[in-house]
């Protein structure tokens, strides 16, 4: 990494497990051939997921492999522990998060999806969806609040709530299974 042709970037984050957190730190940077180098520095024990506790992990490991004055962008998902992270970093090597703070897209596009499948309640979904006291669904209005995941399961209970709705649904799959044999055959045959 010292004969780097590009600032050396960071991407980081926590992963918080029962028994322990763990941070992991990768770097991304142009090497002498001019290819682009993705490695991993560090997978560390962190007490915790707040800033203030993986930034002292992040700058032991930019220390030990003694970058921390050719670092260039951090990426990481968007908790603010994140920027909080860099900050304190940046306190001692001259930047700020808005100076060199990423966010990983990939991480939006989970949450807005999160968002989309589960509703707006994603935090409590095992609250909503299950009765604590019994342990099971509690009743039809907890299943309506939970975005797709509700119309799923109201689809489910419709379509096994007859033996007409089961005949009606398995002549409706066998034939697009007909459909879709005469469509693959059709394709083998050109």
């Amino acid at each position: 990494m010292k004969k780097a042709r590009s600032p050396i970037n960071l991407s980081f984050d926590t992963t918080p497990y029962v028994k322990w957190n763990l941070l992991g730190i990768t770097a991304h940077y142009i090497c002498e051939a001019g290819k682009l180098i993705t490695v991993p520095l560090a997978i560390k024990p962190c007490s915790g997921t707040r800033g203030a506790i993986m930034a002292p992990v992040l700058m032991q490991v930019l220390r030990s492999f003694e970058i921390c004055d050719d670092l260039g962008y951090q990426m990481g998902d968007g908790a603010t522990s994140n920027d909080v992270a860099i900050n304190i970093c940046g306190q001692e090597l001259g930047y700020t998060s808005k100076d060199v703070r990423l966010n990983c897209n990939a991480h939006w596009i989970a949450l807005v999806a999160k968002a989309a499948i589960f509703g707006a309640n994603i935090k409590n979904f095992h609250q909503i969806l299950f009765d604590e006291s019994e342990g099971r669904i509690d009743t039809d209005a907890r299943w309506a609040t939970l975005g797709i995941v509700g119309g799923i399961q109201k689809f489910a209970v419709h379509a096994s709530s007859s033996t007409q709705t089961r005949a009606g649904f398995s002549r409706a799959i066998d034939q697009a299974n007909l459909i879709r044999l005469a469509h693959d055959e059709r394709i083998e045959l050109e």
